[in-house]
Parts: C-alpha cells; sequence; structure tokens
C-alpha cells in the first residue's frame, strides 16, 4: 500500500510538472509564433511521430512485456534486456539509412529540422528502450525521476529557442528535445544499469521476430493518427486557410495536456499489470475495473474543461486562438473514448494477438480520416469527424474483444471435456 501510494504520489508530480511546463511552453509558442505557424510546428511533428515508432521505439511495448515477466528469471532477463538494445539500435539504423535517402531523393521529408532530429534518433531509441526495461521491472521511482528530467530539459530547451528565435527556435528545440533528454539518461542512469551485459547479445531469428511482432503493433497503433492528421491539415488549409489549420493544432496540443493526467497514470499502472495476465478472465475484470475508474475521473475533469474552455484559450494562448472554441465539444467526446479503446485494446497486447490488433488500429485510423474528411465537406469543425470515429471505434473494439474472449472460453471448456 505505502509502495503504491509512493508511485502515486510520483506519478502526480511528474504529471503536474509536464502539465504546467506544457501550459507554459503553448503561451509562449502563442505569443512569440502566432496561430498560423502552429499548423507548421505540427506538421513537423507528426513527421517525427511517424518516424520515432518506425525506429527502434516501435519494440517498447515488446520490451516492457518480456522484461515483466523474466524480471525474476536473471539469466532470461539479461539476454532480453541485452538483445532488445541490439535490435532496437539495429532497427533505428535502418530507419535512419532510409530517412536520409528520402531526404535527399524527393520531398517526403522536405525539413532540415526533421534531418537534424533523424539524426539524433539512436540517443532517443537507447533513452527509449531504458524507460522500457524500468517499466517492465516495476521500477517506478527510477523511471519518474528520468520522465521528470525529460519534462524539464524539454521546457527550458524550448522556451529558451523560441523566445530567443520564434518559430525557428520552436523547430529547432523540436528537432533536439528528445536527444537531449535522451543524453541526460545515459549520462546519468544507463552507465549504472548493473543488468545489461553485452555478453549476452545473440541474434536469434524466433526471439526477434517476437519482438517485431510487438513492433507492428506498436507501429501502426503510433503512426496512424499522426498520419492522418498530417494529410487532414493540408485539406484544412487548403479550404479553410493556414489560421484555422493553427487554431485546430492548438486544440490538438490542449487535448494532448489533458489527456496527458489519465495517458500517464494507466501507462505506469496499468499497462504493466495487463501485460504481466495470461488469464482471459483476470484481463477483461482488470479492463473492466479501470474503464470505470477512467469514466469515473474523466467525465467531472472534461466537464469543468468544458465549462471553462474561454478562460482555458486565453489563459493557455492567445486572443487570436478563440476561434478553436468549436472544436471543444466534439473533441472532450471523442478523447473520453479513444481513452476508453486504448485500455480496451491493451488486450491484444498481452495475448500477442498482432494481425488483430494491426488490422483494427488501421480500421480505426481510416475510420477517423474518411469521417474527419467528411465533416469538413460540411463544416469547418474537423473534430465532429473525430469524436463520431472514436466512439464507434470503442464500440467495435468491445465488440471485438468481447468476441474473442468468447471464443476463448470455448476452446478452453472443449479441450476440459476431451481431457476427461
Amino acid at each position: 500500500m505505502k509502495s503504491l501510494v509512493r508511485i502515486g504520489t510520483g506519478s502526480l508530480t511528474v504529471i503536474i510538472t509536464q502539465f504546467i511546463t506544457n501550459a507554459v511552453m503553448n503561451k509562449v509558442i502563442a505569443v512569440y509564433c502566432g496561430v498560423a505557424a502552429y499548423a507548421q510546428i505540427g506538421s513537423i511533428q507528426n513527421q517525427q511521430q511517424i518516424i520515432l515508432p518506425l525506429s527502434g521505439q516501435c519494440l517498447a511495448t515488446g520490451v516492457t512485456r518480456f522484461t515483466s515477466r523474466n524480471r525474476y528469471h536473471h539469466k532470461k532477463l539479461k539476454y532480453h534486456v541485452a538483445n532488445s538494445l541490439f535490435y532496437s539500435i539495429l532497427l533505428c539504423l535502418v530507419v535512419l539509412s532510409l530517412c536520409i535517402v528520402l531526404y535527399v531523393s524527393s520531398d517526403f521529408f522536405d525539413s532540415l529540422y526533421i534531418l537534424v532530429y533523424v539524426a539524433l534518433l539512436p540517443l532517443v531509441v537507447v533513452h527509449n528502450w531504458f524507460l522500457s526495461i524500468l517499466n517492465g521491472l516495476g521500477e517506478a521511482k527510477r523511471y519518474l525521476k528520468i520522465s521528470l528530467i525529460t519534462v524539464l530539459s524539454n521546457f527550458t530547451i524550448t522556451t529558451v529557442l523560441t523566445v530567443g528565435f520564434s518559430t525557428h527556435g520552436t523547430l529547432i528545440a523540436i528537432a533536439i528535445n528528445q536527444a537531449v533528454a535522451s543524453l541526460i539518461t545515459i549520462l546519468f542512469y544507463l552507465r549504472k544499469f548493473e543488468i545489461f551485459d553485452v555478453a549476452y547479445i545473440r541474434f536469434n531469428q524466433s526471439i526477434f521476430k517476437k519482438y517485431l511482432k510487438y513492433g507492428c503493433m506498436t507501429f501502426v497503433s503510433l503512426s496512424t493518427i499522426p498520419l492522418a492528421i498530417f494529410l487532414l491539415r493540408l485539406d484544412l488549409i487548403e479550404k479553410y486557410g493556414e489560421v484555422l489549420a493553427g487554431q485546430w493544432d492548438a486544440m490538438l496540443r490542449l487535448s494532448i495536456m489533458y489527456s496527458l493526467v489519465i495517458t500517464s497514470f494507466l501507462s505506469i499502472v496499468y499497462l504493466p499489470k495487463i501485460t504481466n495476465l495470461r488469464c482471459d478472465v483476470e484481463i477483461v475484470d482488470l479492463q473492466y475495473k479501470f474503464i470505470k475508474y477512467v469514466s469515473i475521473f474523466a467525465i467531472p475533469f472534461f466537464g469543468v474543461i468544458f465549462l471553462l474552455k474561454g478562460f482555458v484559450v486565453e489563459l493557455l494562448f492567445t486572443q487570436e486562438f478563440l476561434g478553436m472554441l468549436k472544436f471543444f465539444t466534439p473533441q472532450l467526446t471523442g478523447d473520453f473514448f479513444k481513452i476508453l479503446t486504448w485500455v480496451v485494446m491493451c488486450y491484444f497486447v498481452t495475448k500477442g494477438v498482432v494481425i488483430n490488433h494491426i488490422l483494427l488500429n488501421l480500421v480505426f485510423g481510416l475510420l477517423f480520416f474518411l469521417m474527419a474528411k467528411i465533416s469538413l465537406n460540411f463544416s469547418s469543425n474537423i473534430s465532429i469527424g473525430y469524436a463520431l470515429s472514436q466512439v464507434l471505434s470503442f464500440i467495435f473494439s468491445l465488440l471485438v474483444v468481447s468476441r474473442f474472449v468468447k471464443n476463448a472460453s470455448v476452446k478452453y471448456k472443449s479441450k476440459v471435456k476431451s481431457s476427461f
């Protein structure tokens, strides 16, 4: 109980710090860059969000799961720790080479900021790998310390560069932020990491395939929405201009801020718990509990944000951004159901059902893109399509998981009968 209270207090400290620093950063960017610059900043970030999961970051869920399951088996743990880093770096170098080729030969990654970000990717991958190991080991104290250092580092760099160089400063900060935080982690924490042993690195095709399964799941789930947003932003700019696109991006940033309060807690508490379960009944029971907990907290929390939306926009942005008020109702609705869908979808991560997880995330991403695209034909409020897609995604994910659990139960019963 004391341990849970300490973890809860530490998590709350990190979440509050991240919330405050994000709020200040948004205000600084709004004042020094203006509403139209938000669209350009959002475009660069979306490209980063597509690149990072494709590199070693996509293995993070698998690393957490295998570490959690082997934490009491010293040799197996050392093997997974060493080889998960090897596989992460290997993928990272492949992606780095591919991005450089694309930058030189095409217009897909046409920004120098992206090239700088890609060049620093190995540092970021090592940092994220280390956090995944700590998460799997249940070392919440060290995990939270590194998270806090990362938050404060990002805040300092972004604020100083934005004030000094406006939009260009913000874009430079976005390119180097994660790498700087990663360097701090490597220098102060990773060198003291006793369970990492280079001698255990051995390429194993079957183990690599297991990591790739989780890599595919993570890549699809993390990159489909950023890709959809990237394409929708282009459409929004063409039809309604950069100002509205900037206001929508500001709404997305605000969405990340308030959702962070819930998702951070779920990542630290819920994800390690569910990845360690194997029984369908236990998994579904845990999911039901967390859906209930999330609903009890999120509904009044989102309600307060909606009631104070005018004050929130003026506090965190400027009067230029008041046009984003129309996005609040559908965005809050969509975010609530998106969080619930994430809780449900963890079933596939725990069971290692790769194809279904990938297909469902592709369906959800396509659904969001199509619904938002259709809504743009009738209204400038693109968030309406987002809300509808998230409600449908939640219902669909519940139906699919229920079907899986039912089939597993039938197979188990028939197996028991045949054994007699």
